[in-house]
């Protein structure tokens, strides 16, 4: 008995010409379609027709060749995504959506796919090469990626940093907080930042971005996060209960893997972005440096 295959958009029905549904047998001489009736009903559903007969060597069944899957090319996509945002003059909707001024998101390049129904963040390596993009639903809080995206970092491509001390930050200071919205939210008061996709991601990319900038130092942001319980172990192997705070926890072992000095600073509310925008709350360049300061420097090990 004949081997079959599914039909496909490369591979359509010999018969009826459509993708999917229809079946064809390896050595492409019997198809049975679903859609197109013959005097051969099959014996699950549709109809033999045979198309023609190859001859293949005994004990050897010919397998169609599949073409290689194209890479997902993130520089193209995030430039077609910016067109659409540019073209449908998206900027108010946005700036209102993401409680972000406009010259803030101009900084971190937003588009916007209407096929997503989604604002799109280029996420770049540490040369600035967008490897990924990251998808937040207009007027809702879904968020997730592009297919095919590669993990990456939030940053405005052209920035830069303090190569002296200056508006209450050290030589070479680098700030790092966590998603687009907040590194926005971030650029909104003067700092030079860099937001990572999760509190336990982006360590190797901004090594790469650390060394390119030649960054010194870093002050790492974490979301207030509620403690949770997580199982550990103690040091004779036995079970235990443990709290963990993920936000910090995640600053910590980046902070070991850079290797640089860092301070943490924790918001008084969720994040940094809401932070920014508290009301008579909100705090500013000079108010951030000022609970920075009381933070102390300390050696990653």
């Amino acid at each position: 008995m004949d081997r079959f295959h599914e039909t496909s958009r490369r591979e359509r029905c010999p018969v009826c010409g459509h993708a999917g549904w229809c079946i064809v047998s390896n050595d492409g001489g019997t198809a049975i379609c679903r859609r197109v009736e013959s005097d051969k009903p099959a014996q699950g559903g549709g109809w033999v027709h045979v198309i023609k007969r190859v001859k293949t060597p005994a004990g050897r069944v010919p397998v169609p060749t599949r073409k290689k899957a194209r890479a997902f090319d993130a520089e193209r996509a995030h430039a077609g995504f910016r067109a659409e945002f540019e073209n449908g003059g998206m900027m108010a909707q946005c700036s209102e959506d993401l409680w972000l001024s406009a010259d803030a998101i101009r900084r971190m390049n937003v588009g916007f796919s209407a096929f997503y129904n989604a604002w799109t963040f280029p996420m770049r390596d540490g040369d600035g090469n967008v490897v990924g993009i990251r998808l937040r639903e207009v007027m809702g809080s879904r968020k997730w990626s592009v297919p095919g995206s590669s993990d990456g970092l939030f940053y405005d491509p052209s920035l830069e940093i303090g190569k002296t001390e200056s508006h209450g930050l050290k030589s070479r200071e680098l700030v790092v907080c966590e998603g687009p919205t907040d590194c926005i939210a971030a650029y909104e008061i003067g700092l030079p930042c860099v937001g990572r996709s999760s509190c336990m991601t982006g360590a190797a990319h901004l090594r790469a971005l650390c060394k390119r900038l030649r960054v010194q130092c870093v002050t790492i942001v974490t979301d207030n996060d509620t403690s949770k319980t997580r199982l550990a172990y103690s040091s004779c192997g036995a079970p235990m209960r443990a709290r963990s705070r993920p936000g910090q926890d995640g600053a910590e072992k980046l902070a070991r893997d850079l290797g640089l000095n860092y301070r943490l600073v924790t918001p008084p509310v969720k994040d940094l972005r809401d932070w920014v925008y508290a009301g008579e709350r909100a705090v500013t360049h000079d108010g951030f440096v000022r609970v920075a300061e009381t933070m102390p420097w300390r050696l990653a090990k």
